[in-house]
């Protein structure tokens, strides 16, 4: 199993993401979990992730979560979501993206 966290600035608005990336990845049979935090709870999350995409409204803030993320491991790739795939809200768009820093 993936583990595929998103964050941005309160977890909320990437919620309505998640939920369509979740149906998407079980439309399409994978085996991944995916949720939302805040940039700022990213360290109290318990579960580790396999990668970590961000927000483009919280984009600016890529270096804390690099050192948010190191603390689930050096080798977590992290990107920041594209701000049209987000407003649009474009599931498969966002889920390639995330696929695509998996595979690195």
């Amino acid at each position: 199993m993936k583990k595929i966290l998103l964050a941005c600035s309160a977890g909320m608005s990437t919620s309505l993401i998640v939920q369509k990336m979740r149906k998407l990845a079980q439309e399409q049979g994978k085996d991944y979990k995916i949720w939302a935090t805040s940039v700022d709870n990213i360290v109290d999350d318990e579960e580790s992730f396999d990668c970590c995409l961000i927000g483009p409204q919280v984009g600016g803030k890529i270096d804390v979560v690099m050192d948010a993320v190191s603390e689930y491991g050096d080798d977590i790739p992290v990107a920041v979501i594209d701000k049209d795939d987000y407003g649009k809200m474009r599931a498969d768009k966002i889920l390639a993206l995330a696929e695509s820093i998996l595979e690195k």
